[in-house]
């Protein structure tokens, strides 16, 4: 929705932010109203919505290679609009023995360990100074069984809604009945 492009401009940074969810990138241009323009082109499509000739110094996907099911092609083609000497980060939920209602809820196929995310990095092609660090942890395992009891019941209303809209809608907590 926004939110984290809003940090990066503020603190300097450039670019372009791609939102699949027509929803989340309604609430995006909302959000982002009050930044310089000429700083962020704001685009309601996918990596392939931006011309192969960008180059970028820094390329970013937060919570976005679980949901996809070739998340091996997305990371390559994230590493082509990248430049030579520039920079990937990748953020995903993590443990692979942590899959919870959130999950299901949220559309993800895939959660990663330490292990298998550098693997997926590596099969992508990205094989320079891969660095695979855990955040979150311990505050994260403590409110986790109280987080899963309140998914618990927003599952079950979820369970008729597609895995791609569920995954489109992700990051919006206030849709009706999830």
């Amino acid at each position: 929705e926004g939110y984290l492009t809003g940090q990066l401009v503020n603190i300097g940074l450039s670019g372009v932010s791609i939102e699949p969810s027509l929803r989340a990138y309604q609430r995006a241009a909302r959000r982002l109203v009050g930044l310089e323009r000429e700083k962020i082109q704001l685009v309601n499509g996918t990596l392939e919505s931006i011309p192969r000739a960008s180059n970028f110094d820094l390329g970013c996907a937060f919570m976005v290679i679980e949901h996809l099911t070739e998340d091996v092609e997305f990371l390559r083609e994230l590493k082509s609009r990248v430049k030579r000497n520039g920079n990937l980060l990748v953020a995903v939920p993590a443990g692979l023995d942590r899959w919870t209602y959130e999950d299901e809820i949220v559309g993800h196929v895939r959660r990663y360990s330490s292990d298998t995310l550098a693997e997926v990095l590596r099969r992508a092609g990205i094989t320079e100074s891969i660095k695979v660090v855990g955040v979150g942890f311990p505050f994260l395992n403590v409110t986790e069984l109280i987080r899963n009891r309140i998914m618990q019941r927003r599952y079950r209303v979820s369970k008729s809604i597609g895995r791609e809209e569920r995954t489109a809608d992700s990051g919006i907590w206030d849709k009706v009945g999830v």
